[in-house]
C-alpha cells in the first residue's frame, strides 16, 4: 500500500529549535513524555521515526 500510495513523512525540523527556544533540556522533555533523552534526541535528529512520540512531543512543547 505504501508503494502505491506513499504517506508523507511528518516534519521534525521544528522540534529542537522549539525546545531550545523554551529553554528546555532533553532530560526535561524525556521525563515529561515518559521516554529516554536519547530517544527524544534521535527523533530531533531524524535518526528515529516515531510519529506518535514526535506528535506528543510537539504538543507538549507548544503547551510549555
Amino acid at each position: 500500500m505504501h508503494i502505491v500510495q506513499p504517506q508523507p513523512v511528518p516534519t521534525i525540523d521544528d522540534l529542537r529549535p522549539l525546545r531550545h527556544a523554551r529553554g528546555l533540556t532533553l532530560a526535561t522533555a524525556a521525563q515529561a513524555l515518559q521516554s529516554w533523552p536519547s530517544a527524544i534526541s534521535r527523533i530531533e535528529r531524524g535518526e528515529r521515526r516515531d510519529d506518535a512520540l514526535a506528535e506528543r512531543y510537539r504538543q507538549w512543547l507548544t503547551a510549555a
